[in-house]
């Protein structure tokens, strides 16, 4: 529970679980896989179908020799706003400067990342720059609830026996 006053801003010398978790966690544990992705040729509209249909906010677009850009959301608002020309490709709406993250790495680079770049979602790549999956906010969080909730219920039973024995203390008096 948290105490009146706390200061969030203020840095923290010790280390919680989570940011423990955040260190130990790689994102390839974490991604999604496999990722949904189009080609650059991919009209907008299409691209606009695929995301309503799997309830997704972004996809990574790839030619035959790999990951050449990303179209979100936000490109397709922009799309409809600006244009929405049926035969636009995802080629020209695209943003081709990639935010990528490797799968070995910590999950803590992609949170970095995530809020270094204000960005919601990292494709990401094996060793040799092959597109394996995708990474979210959502993904890092699911994550550490899971992991949190595993810890928590293998302490449970052995909270339970401290607090059955410190009733058999005070029962006994």
């Amino acid at each position: 529970m948290l105490q009146e006053g706390t200061d969030f801003r203020r840095p923290q010398t010790e280390i919680t679980k989570i940011q423990e978790l955040m260190y130990e966690l790689r994102v390839g544990e974490i991604m999604t896989q496999p990722v949904v992705t189009v080609p650059p040729s991919a009209s907008m509209k299409d691209a606009k179908e695929l995301m309503r249909s799997r309830r997704i906010s972004g996809l990574p677009v790839v030619r035959t020799d790999g990951l050449c850009g990303i179209v979100s959301v936000e490109d397709v608002i922009r799309w409809l706003e600006q244009n929405q020309q049926q035969k636009d490709t995802v080629e020209r709406w695209m943003t081709s400067k990639v935010v990528t993250v490797h799968a070995s790495e910590p999950a803590v680079r992609a949170i970095n990342k995530f809020r270094t770049y204000h960005i919601g979602r990292l494709p990401v790549l094996d060793q040799q720059g092959r597109l394996v999956g995708i990474v979210t906010p959502g993904n890092v969080i699911d994550s550490v609830v899971r992991v949190l909730d595993t810890l928590y219920r293998e302490g449970e039973p052995r909270q339970r026996n401290e607090r059955s024995s410190l009733d058999d203390l005070v029962s006994e008096r």
